[in-house]
Parts: structure tokens; sequence; C-alpha cells
């Protein structure tokens, strides 16, 4: 099972993280290529990209911006801010 932890909940991410493993891989390697050293990521649920950028040694990972799910999408979504603790199956 692939999990990560968020707001101290286990989130079993196994089927998404087999789903996108290649993506992911390839993201990484592309962002070491370039040597990019901070990055701001956009829209990552459930998670699977944020963890696996936070457990890169290399990559300082700034924040994590993504649109939560609403039923009803406004014409405009206010930008709001929600601070959440991630633990890895690193550790990180």
């Amino acid at each position: 099972m692939t999990s990560i932890r968020i707001d101290g909940v286990d989130l079993d991410v196994t089927h998404y993280a087999a789903m996108h493993e290649q993506r992911i891989s390839w993201t990484l390697q592309a962002l070491k290529g370039l040597r990019v050293k901070s990055v701001v990521e956009v829209g990552s649920h459930p998670w699977v990209m944020t963890g696996a950028l936070t457990d890169e040694p290399e990559i300082d990972l700034l924040a994590t911006i993504s649109v939560e799910e609403t039923i009803l999408w406004p014409d405009d979504i206010d930008p709001t801010v929600v601070v959440h603790e991630i633990a890895t199956q690193r550790g990180e």
C-alpha cells in the first residue's frame, strides 16, 4: 500500500500512484535535468506528486496550489490559504 499522511490521517493512494507513476517519474527527471532548485506545484490531488516532490532532496517545494472540489462552481473562486501537515512514506 502506498500512503501519505495528511493532517494526521493516512490516505491510501496506491491506485493513483500506480496509475501516474510514469508521469511523476518523468516530471522529477525533467526538473532535475533542468537543475530546478525550487518549485511551486499547481494542482495535485490526491497528494501523490506533492509527496514525490517533498521526498526529492534536490528540490525545494515552496507551495502547492489547487482548486478544491466544489459542487457548484461560482464565477469567481476566492483564494484561501490552508496549511496542511504532510508525512510521506519516506518520512519527509
